[in-house]
């Protein structure tokens, strides 16, 4: 076995335990504290705002008015764009089966892709989308809370084991270091739907 080969060994066996002796923590925690009940409130709502071009076609990076009623700071995706047909809602097709696009929030005086604990504002849409002019339809997004305290450590360590595995399958230009500034960690998705769009 070379050098770097067992190097690359050892810090994975590391991280192997750490997350071992950090889950056997969290259990143990878990345990001893009172359970909270899942909240079942929406955790934002979404409205479109109708904007034209000069020639009176919608415009092609649309905006949503976003509120978020959660505690938390949220990032915010569109999945897909439905139409109404007679009682039933169809999904429009899309360009790829992995179509989402991220709403841009701006934010203290910049452009940031999430919006921050019980604020409101225009979320516009990070690439190009079109959508329907002469039916009634609705966009379904997702939301995710950001990650703090010991939820986003243990997000980094998940992380960092993904990242050691993938260096070691060759991608040797990617970082490796989780808990490096500048990275945000998520929650779980949560599906939310917009308000319905008349034509």
């Amino acid at each position: 076995m070379c050098r770097r080969a067992r190097i690359a060994f050892m810090v994975v066996l590391v991280l192997a335990v750490g997350v071992t002796v950090w889950k056997s923590r969290l259990h143990q925690r878990s345990i001893h504290s009172s359970t909270t009940p899942a909240s079942n409130i929406v955790p934002a709502s979404l409205r479109y705002i109708r904007e034209t071009n000069s020639d009176g076609s919608l415009v092609d990076h649309p905006a949503f008015w976003v509120t978020n009623h959660t505690g938390k700071t949220l990032c915010v995706n569109v999945g897909s764009i439905e139409v109404r047909t007679g009682l039933t809602w169809i999904p429009l097709p899309a360009s790829s089966p992995l179509f989402v696009v991220m709403l841009d929030f701006t934010n203290g005086g910049g452009t940031h892709g999430w919006l921050p604990a019980h604020a409101a504002g225009y979320g516009r849409v990070s690439s190009r989308l079109n959508v329907p002019a002469d039916c009634v339809w609705r966009a379904q997004a997702t939301v995710q809370e950001q990650q703090v305290g010991t939820k986003d450590v243990a997000s980094r360590i998940r992380l960092q084991e993904r990242l050691v595995q993938v260096r070691l399958c060759g991608k040797t230009n990617l970082p490796l270091n989780a808990f490096r500034r500048g990275i945000t960690t998520w929650g779980a998705p949560r599906q939310v739907t917009s308000e319905e769009v008349p034509p």
